[in-house]
């Protein structure tokens, strides 16, 4: 305390008010927004003039406050313009996820021939409260390989505030590719012998691969090993694999009746002791004549070597096919591996040959003492003598045998006459070409119901299955199933009709349940070095008029060889292959058109003489039988 008395107090008026400062603000963004709306207490203040100093901040409590950290400063001042300041931070934080708007899911399909799809999406959208634009990756990326199946994607958007979202979607990589299938088996013609009805055949069925990478099932319809009847049944193989995708080959195997399959006579003893010699024997025992299939005793070679051989000399010229053999009863004997060899005497001899190098065919044996073994030829050969040499062996040179042949039937009406056969089918027959010695083997359809039976068919239409507007190349060798439409191949209607005899021509027409024929005394084709040119006879018979008779004398014309005499190709105009002269009166082979037509050139199946031109057939058939 001053005591002096006369001392003057001057008040004090630039003291500065006391701040007592706000806290530290920290607030989240409001919903959706970048920003936070901060509300606060404004800091409180004294002044040493009692009175209350007035408080302001800056930025105001209430205001709006953008993500991250933002200074505060209140300022509190006197009435006598004394002022304190203080700072304090707003911290708005930004702890919301981005809104991620999801891809769809995705679906693909296998590049060809592999197992993956490659995967092109457009990423997921983003947005954020912050106004920014998010970071969007998803594992696995666009652009990747994905295997077949179902694969999951998922996908995050990340803002610049460390705040994520998710979302999944699938990639769907679908396999619809179908397996590849290889080695498919050829078709297979299986002849079988007079009495037999059906015949087995076992193949290996194809294989496959597929895009997948697995192996796929592989089944045969029917399966291999399966009891063929007679005739030509389709064969069906699939490859499925484990996504449903399926592929399909096929084959027929066509079990014919080879009439050229008897048994020649060792075994039932029409071949006879006298028509049976050998290179050597042990003893009477094993003599030449115990060599017959089946018998007890059987031939024994006295010398063990590459020289041996048993023949048989037959009593006519004969088609031999094969032969089957045997080894020695009650004995570990018989031949492993042999020759054969045949001729027309027994001083110029000819081997079976392998077809592809013409090399000598070597034919496996016996492996025991009884199993019959049957070996067939590549392809049948004319004969009057027949050798078989053994070239290895079980212990000893020992056999029975028979041979396999026939009198070779040259066409159906051998076969009906000859062998008995009445049923109307496939069977083969051997024509021999008049002049020639050279045997001319093919398939045929027997007509074994139609005016006494014995008709060989070289033309068949009942449905309009096969295309016969074709080329000279397919109407030389002939094209069709023998069993439904076809035509016979003018090489082989040549030798067919060309071995001496003379033959009779029938056409079988049809008009739904309407039937007509027409006959001809004769018919024959020359070569094609002549064109396959045509003669037929007289017209004999028949309810269908002779319309035939308009093609007489004429050379074959198809699509791409023009014979006829007509100014334009006649085969163009009128969608065939046939004897055509300006252009015809019937045109067996012509378009199915099954009926009246009026549209275009007169280029259905027309018999003009019974349905009258731009009327098609429905069936035909064209035969021929020896003239009785």
């Amino acid at each position: 305390m001053n005591s002096d008395k006369h001392t003057v107090y001057t008040p004090r008026y630039n003291i500065e008010p006391v701040l007592f400062c706000t806290a530290n603000q920290t607030a989240n963004t409001t919903l959706g927004n970048r920003t936070a709306t901060i509300v606060w207490h404004d800091p409180t203040a004294t002044d040493n003039s009692g009175d209350i100093p007035r408080v302001t901040c800056h930025p105001a409590s209430g205001s709006d406050f953008v993500i991250g950290q933002t200074p505060v400063t209140c300022t509190a001042s006197d009435r006598n313009g004394n002022k304190a300041n203080c700072s304090f931070h707003v911290d708005v934080i930004d702890s919301e996820e981005p809104v991620l708007s999801c891809t769809a899911n995705q679906i693909a399909n296998t590049t060809l021939g592999n197992r993956t799809a490659t995967v092109v999406w457009h990423d997921p959208t983003a947005t954020d409260n912050s106004g920014d634009i998010p970071t969007v990756t998803c594992h696995p990326a666009s652009g990747s390989d994905f295997v077949i199946g179902q694969t999951p994607v998922t996908c995050t958007a990340s803002d610049r505030n460390g705040n994520k979202a998710n979302c999944s979607f699938y990639v769907d990589v679908i396999d619809n590719e179908k397996p590849a299938l290889q080695s498919c088996p050829a078709n297979q013609i299986i002849n079988v012998i007079l009495g037999n009805q059906t015949a087995t055949f076992e193949w290996n069925d194809p294989t496959a691969t597929d895009n997948s990478g697995d192996i796929p099932t592989v089944n045969c319809h029917p399966p291999s090993r399966t009891e063929f009847t007679i005739g030509k049944t389709r064969v069906t193989c699939t490859a499925s694999d484990r996504h449903v995708n399926t592929e399909s080959c096929s084959f027929y195997v066509d079990v014919v009746i080879d009439i050229c399959l008897d048994q020649l006579g060792m075994e039932d003893e029409r071949i006879q002791d006298g028509q049976i010699t050998v290179s050597s024997y042990i003893n009477p025992d094993h003599s030449p004549y115990h060599a017959r299939l089946g018998n007890a005793l059987q031939w024994c070679a006295f010398n063990l070597n590459i020289y041996q051989w048993i023949q048989v000399e037959l009593i006519a010229v004969m088609w031999i096919r094969g032969v089957m053999i045997q080894g020695r009863d009650g004995y570990d004997q018989w031949v492993t591996k042999f020759k054969v060899l045949y001729g027309f005497d027994a001083l110029e001899w000819m081997y079976i040959q392998l077809p592809s190098n013409q090399t000598h065919m070597v034919f496996d044996g016996n492996t025991d003492q009884n199993t019959v073994v049957t070996k067939l030829f590549p392809s049948r050969v004319r004969a009057t003598v027949i050798r078989i040499q053994p070239i290895e062996w079980q212990l000893h040179i020992c056999m029975r045998f028979d041979l396999l042949g026939c009198e070779a039937p040259q066409d159906c009406y051998e076969i009906l006459n000859t062998y008995g056969r009445t049923t109307s089918g496939i069977y083969w027959i051997y024509p021999i070409i008049n002049g020639t010695s050279k045997p001319n083997h093919m398939q045929v359809w027997c007509d074994m119901d139609t005016d006494g039976g014995g008709w060989t068919v070289f033309q068949r239409r009942v449905d309009g299955s096969e295309n016969f507007y074709l080329y000279w190349s397919d109407y030389k060798a002939g094209f069709g199933s023998l069993a439904v439409e076809h035509w016979l191949g003018n090489d082989n209607i040549y030798a067919l009709v060309n071995n001496g005899k003379t033959y009779e021509l029938r056409l079988d027409l049809y008009d739904g349940s309407e039937y007509a024929y027409d006959l001809y005394e004769s018919f024959i084709i020359t070569d094609e070095a002549s064109d396959y040119t045509m003669t037929i006879g007289a017209d004999i018979g028949g309810e269908a008029g002779d319309s035939f008779h308009f093609q007489n004398n004429q050379a074959f014309t198809t699509r791409d060889v023009d014979n006829d005499v007509s100014h334009n190709n006649c085969a163009q105009v009128t969608k065939g292959g046939w004897w055509y002269r300006n252009c015809h009166l019937a045109n067996l082979n012509g378009l199915y058109r099954n009926g009246s037509y009026s549209s275009g050139y007169a280029n259905g199946m027309d018999y003009k003489s019974w349905k009258g031109i731009r009327y098609s057939l429905t069936a035909t058939e064209m035969k021929v039988r020896p003239a009785l």
